[in-house]
């Protein structure tokens, strides 16, 4: 009886070590394993790679992300990136002020538009803005036909033109909103989500419309 109860007891502690392997590995994965780069891009945009690989001789800058839980390869152009933010918080500037490449902008400037861009994606909204173009497209399809498909152009262009209000987090010091750069950045990529929408909105309601013409035409 006494051999069975010490032969429970060794597996139970052989399950117990176990268990504890399995929770100290999977500890360990995640906070080395995934410790990750953050690539940040010129647009605002950044993206967090769990490897990167910087070749000298390439123009691209190849990197792995996790998706779903499975690793994908991806790559993008080195002039569109403004730095790598490593895991050690030390910061590889990759942006070079060069005219002639289209990069005006000194670094310290651009890091300005870049954060001006950034606080517009997580900040600027333009909800309106798409169900308005649903509303032109549905009309200018509904009194014109077939010329209705014009609101899919005019009316992204004239959301572009349109001036763009500016509404930052509270975290975000006054002289950075003032900067000049920083509103550059911001009305960017604000205009850019206003035509996106625009051109979404115009393009459902003239395809709704279209579709229900012809539903009713049929019967």
């Amino acid at each position: 009886m006494e051999e069975k109860v010490n032969f429970v007891k060794n597996i139970t502690l052989k399950r117990l070590y176990y268990i504890i392997y399995i929770l100290t590995l999977m500890f360990f994965i995640s906070t080395n394993g995934f410790s990750q780069d953050t690539i940040n891009l010129l647009s605002g945009k950044q993206i967090v790679a769990k490897s990167i690989y910087n070749e000298p001789a390439s123009t691209l800058l190849k990197y792995e992300i996790l998706i779903k839980g499975k690793i994908k390869q991806r790559s993008v152009d080195k002039l569109d990136i403004y730095s790598i933010s490593m895991t050690d918080n030390t910061q590889n500037l990759l942006y070079i002020q060069d005219s002639a490449i289209g990069c005006p902008l000194s670094a310290l400037e651009m890091e300005h538009f870049m954060l001006g861009g950034r606080e517009a994606m997580k900040n600027y909204k333009a909800p309106w803005v798409t169900v308005f173009g649903f509303v032109t497209g549905a009309v200018a399809t509904n009194y014109i036909g077939f010329w209705g498909l014009s609101s899919v152009i005019v009316y992204p262009a004239c959301m572009g033109i349109v001036g763009t209000k500016i509404k930052t987090s509270d975290n975000v010091k006054s002289d950075l909103k003032a900067n000049k750069n920083f509103i550059d950045g911001y009305k960017t990529y604000a205009t850019k989500k206003k035509v996106k929408n625009a051109l979404f909105g115009s393009i459902i309601g003239t395809a709704a419309l279209a579709i229900t013409s012809m539903i009713i035409n049929a019967q």
